[in-house]
């Protein structure tokens, strides 16, 4: 069929053919002013299943090339105002099934679009104020400072591009060379330094509390823990994949798992408490500790109930005490509930996540249950 058109047919592209393209594009240069234009193909790309008709051939891609104006600002600037290059998460899903997998899972990846965000917004006298962590644009390009928001793409929220793009390259702990993009080793990924996640989570907006105030101000900083230290769990496996075959490519190496952890896991907001008892002759003292790296809950909109009672030997309850942890109640770094009960042979703790988003109190569900018993003499 080559040379002849094909009556209705179209070629659909992959992000490696557009990325191709448009770095093509990119080494075509005119004067300043020209160069600040937005390139023809940055507006094609808009449409991630961007589709060239067969008829055009070369002629419609020699044509494109001539009216696309250079390569688009690398300025941090521009980086901010315009759409990144690979920034659309699933072209970076071709080579990285298992991290846009995992990315996809959490929160991150629906920073834009939860519904409980969106009634908050409603509610917000400026609610631009909040567009620079829920939709950032490079975050690294920003740092220390909070990153700029985008307008593209706003439904993938905090992205790939969010965190691993800085002047149209890809920013990683390694800086493996590759035909699929620009590629540079960071120190921010290389040493595992906290600073992307501080960018932002040191903010207070609205429900939102600065937790990351929290760690920095604890000894675990100088300790070597970092907010991947427990929100990312340490994994090994070949960075990316072939996309023809899915076969690894590369060798096996350590990173982190990109299913960022957090309160929508139960059993890892389960790891943030820790029940202790004293069971003395005459009395039991109870003690529920916040193990998590910064004050219980993050977040004003979220609340833990806490059920705390003594038995005798028998299972008989003895003794109960109720308690909220609440956004304006809450627990710090280090901080525990303490109570007094009577002589005990078990105490039991039960946690109950709870979840308020304009729709009254959801429970979540129970996030931590033990029980303890008094040693035998």
């Amino acid at each position: 069929m080559e040379g002849r058109p094909y009556p209705g047919g179209r070629l659909e592209q992959s992000p490696h053919f557009l990325l191709a393209i448009r770095q093509a594009a990119s080494q075509i240069t005119l004067p300043a002013s020209g160069r600040e234009m937005v390139p023809f193909f940055s507006l094609l790309l808009e449409n991630a299943m961007l589709s060239i008709p067969i008829a055009a051939g070369p002629l419609f891609l020699f044509a494109a090339l001539m009216v696309s104006f250079g390569s688009p600002s690398t300025s941090e600037e521009a980086l901010q105002d315009k759409a990144l290059p690979l920034d659309n998460p699933k072209a970076c899903a071709e080579c990285h099934p298992r991290q846009y997998d995992e990315w996809k899972s959490s929160l991150h990846s629906q920073s834009w679009v939860d519904e409980a965000y969106q009634r908050a917004l409603k509610h917000k006298r400026r609610p631009q104020s909040c567009y620079a962590c829920h939709i950032p644009g490079s975050v690294l390009g920003r740092l220390p400072k909070r990153p700029r928001s985008r307008v593209e793409r706003k439904e993938h929220g905090i992205s790939c591009s969010s965190c691993h793009i800085k002047e149209n390259k890809v920013h990683g702990p390694f800086g493996s060379k590759t035909e699929a993009h620009p590629t540079v080793q960071s120190p921010v990924f290389a040493k595992g330094s906290s600073e992307l996640c501080i960018s932002c989570h040191k903010t207070k907006v609205g429900p939102v509390l600065p937790l990351a105030k929290d760690f920095l101000a604890s000894p675990l900083p100088k300790k070597g823990k970092t907010c991947m230290s427990c929100h990312m769990a340490k994994i090994e496996r070949s960075m990316a994949v072939d996309p023809k075959t899915g076969k690894a490519v590369g060798p096996k190496r350590k990173g982190r798992s990109h299913a960022i952890q957090g309160p929508t896991h139960p059993k890892f907001l389960g790891h943030a408490f820790l029940l202790e008892a004293v069971f003395g002759p005459d009395k039991t003292i109870l003690t529920l500790k916040n193990r998590a790296g910064h004050r219980i809950p993050g977040l004003l909109m979220r609340a833990f109930q806490v059920v705390l009672t003594a038995h005798d030997a028998k299972g008989k309850t003895l003794w109960t005490k109720k308690s909220l942890i609440s956004g304006k109640a809450s627990l710090g770094f280090g901080e525990a509930l303490s109570f007094e009960a009577p002589k005990a042979a078990a105490v039991k703790a039960e946690v109950t996540h709870l979840f308020s988003a304009g729709r009254g109190i959801k429970n979540m569900g129970i996030v931590y249950a033990k029980t303890l018993k008094a040693p035998k003499k």
